[in-house]
């Protein structure tokens, strides 16, 4: 666990609603990537996944979600992806949350993420360098309100 208390950049963000969220966060960072399962598991959070799951973490259902006590809108680095959760869907493009590609490559629309809202990505420096294209593991950032 890392209390990260630094303050980023806000002119490079998906929304600039999103601009609270560049402030003092609480980072958890593991070895291990999310898989297909897991993502699918936190975008579905009202109907857990891992109820028949003995060994998993979150079987109860109040794994990830207790993350909502102190934060509004949980980061998850995992791999190549970066995902912001919105679940007051204050932003108005992309309503509930939206993916970001680590990698430098563009999208359909000619847009490299890395790019276009690096300051979302400059949030996780603590953890995740510049020069990496591929995070080794996953960081959850959750921002302090």
């Amino acid at each position: 666990f890392i209390l990260d208390t630094r303050t980023f950049g806000v002119n490079s963000l998906v929304d600039p609603v999103l601009s609270l969220c560049q402030g003092p966060a609480i980072l958890a960072t593991n070895d291990e990537y999310f898989k297909d399962k897991d993502w699918l598991a936190i975008k579905t959070i009202l109907d857990s996944s891992k109820k028949q799951d003995e060994a998993s973490t979150g079987k109860y259902g109040l794994g990830f979600r207790s993350c909502y006590h102190i934060t509004d809108n949980p980061h998850i680095l995992s791999k190549d992806q970066l995902h912001i959760f919105d679940p007051h869907q204050r932003t108005k493009r992309f309503a509930g949350g939206f993916e970001l590609s680590t990698l430098r490559l563009p999208d359909a629309e000619g847009v490299i993420d890395r790019e276009a809202y690096k300051d979302h990505f400059s949030t996780f420096s603590a953890v995740f360098k510049p020069e990496d294209d591929v995070y080794a593991g996953t960081a959850i950032r959750l921002p302090l309100r």
